[in-house]
């Protein structure tokens, strides 16, 4: 759908940003906590190993989930707000049928993929129960993430709570009866992790009803998602093959036991997550509305603001979590998961990756999808360049010293194509001629 880059042309004034900013941040708290009080009720109950298992399927949802937000989610916030609201509604349903259709395509993936390892396989592996259970998680999930992000986008964070609180209830009451009826597998616990999100689909349904979807209109949108999209699908994949080989990684050459006490000390670094990822979802929106009503000079001023304010917390952030982190750890999930340095080296990785939400969201309201995509590129290089010897070295540390390492030549490459799309916006604007 063609939309406006006239700032002029902004179809609504800006809402209240700080408001929705921290709906936001008290919803990602829920999800957070959610996420986190399961891990330690299945690492307490099953131990390393299984935790390590039922890690693992989150993590690569989320993983292959930033194929979804290349194509879907990311342009829909970039655009969404410099549309008027009868062509935000069928803007918004044609992005859900995307999302529901790559829900669908995800689950016949992973039942393929389990039936595959169920007939090829050895017979005791958990590989095949974890391929089947990611099935309905990967369905319930993106839709669930779906709804999330438009909520974001719309700045109509407040409806947040009303999804994922009933969400987070079922997940927690699910995974206790499991504990009390001894029936508790890293397998099981995905499956009812799945079906406890399922309360996203009446709100998936409301975005669709009285749109008027039509077949031409989603393929029309989706090729249009596709201009800005592929770049950032280059940027999903970069991530996907980075973040993912590192666990691979971790597991081929240290065993899953070790993976198990990085999920831990993961776990318990990403309590900052509430902050982290309510940054990154509501920093895109926002800058998206900076864009429509100020320009590309006003997205300038307001991105080098928004990353001192995200310097300032990152560090109060990795101070917290590096003194509270092992703490934490032997509390919720016991002493045979410690590891101090572990959780020093992922709270300053994770804390630097924070600084650069900003800038990714300034690049993402410009769409420069195809800049975007070098500095995951660069990201990349330095992951596998530098992960595979630092992961035989140090084992779990070996993660946390290169997803350090990584952030850096993401960090260079968006600030400089930001302040080339600025110094070529001002430029342009310099040789306009004067309007009489």
């Amino acid at each position: 759908m063609p939309v406006s880059n006239d700032p002029k042309l902004a179809p609504e004034p800006r809402a209240n940003a700080s408001v929705q900013g921290v709906w936001t941040i008290a919803d990602q708290a829920v999800v957070s906590l959610t996420s986190f009080s399961a891990t330690v009720i299945v690492g307490r109950t099953l131990g390393k190993e299984a935790l390590g298992v039922y890690a693992l399927g989150p993590f690569l949802f989320w993983l292959v989930a930033g194929l979804v937000n290349a194509v879907v989610w990311v342009p829909y916030t970039s655009r969404a707000c410099r549309l008027s609201r009868s062509e935000r509604g069928v803007y918004l349903a044609n992005n859900t049928v995307m999302a529901a259709a790559m829900a669908a395509a995800l689950c016949l993936l992973c039942i393929a993929a389990g039936a595959l390892t169920q007939a090829f396989g050895p017979a005791d592996s958990w590989l095949a129960p974890f391929a089947y259970a990611m099935a309905p998680l990967s369905v319930t999930f993106l839709l669930r993430e779906h709804v999330r992000r438009v909520f974001i986008a719309d700045f109509s964070s407040a409806r947040l709570l009303l999804l994922d609180l009933p969400i987070g209830v079922l997940t927690l009451a699910a995974l206790l009866l499991l504990v009390y009826t001894e029936r508790l597998t890293p397998a099981v616990a995905l499956i009812a992790t799945a079906l406890a999100a399922a309360p996203c689909l009446p709100f998936v349904w409301g975005l669709l009803r009285g749109a008027g979807v039509s077949y031409a209109g989603v393929v029309a949108d989706a090729r249009s998602n596709w201009g800005f999209g592929r770049w950032l699908l280059l940027v999903a994949v970069a991530w996907l093959i980075g973040d993912g080989a590192l666990r691979w990684m971790l597991v081929g050459i240290h065993g899953i036991d070790v993976l198990g006490v990085f999920s831990a000390a993961f776990a318990v670094v990403m309590l900052a997550n509430p902050l982290i990822l309510a940054m990154t979802s509501f920093a895109r929106s926002w800058a998206a509305r900076v864009r429509a009503a100020d320009g590309t000079a006003g997205l300038l001023s307001h991105t080098v603001r928004l990353t001192f304010a995200s310097v300032v917390l990152a560090v109060g952030a990795m101070v917290a979590m590096t003194w509270l982190g092992d703490k934490l750890i032997q509390a919720f999930f016991g002493a045979q998961f410690a590891d101090p340095r572990l959780v020093m080296l992922l709270a300053a990785a994770i804390c630097l990756q924070a600084t650069s939400i900003p800038v990714d969201a300034a690049l993402t309201a410009l769409e420069l999808g195809k800049k975007m995509s070098l500095a995951s590129i660069s990201q990349l290089a330095v992951t596998l360049v530098v992960g595979l010897p630092l992961v035989y070295l140090y084992g779990a540390s070996g993660v946390g010293w290169t997803m350090l390492a990584r952030s850096l030549p993401i960090l260079l490459v968006s600030w400089d194509a930001l302040l080339r799309a600025s110094s070529k916006q001002g430029m342009l604007h310099a040789t306009q001629p004067a309007s009489i």
